[in-house]
């Protein structure tokens, strides 16, 4: 039982991190391309 719920958390943390690193390149992108809300203060 432990295990697999080890198993679940970190599964749970990859998918964490992988929508963090879409939503940071996203923003990145978006920023980059000068389409963002606050390009002209960067």
């Amino acid at each position: 039982m432990h295990l697999s719920a080890l198993a679940y958390v970190a599964f749970l943390l990859f998918v964490v991190t992988v929508l963090v690193n879409a939503g940071a390149r996203l923003l990145i992108w978006r920023v980059a391309r000068g389409s963002g809300a606050g390009s002209k203060a960067i």
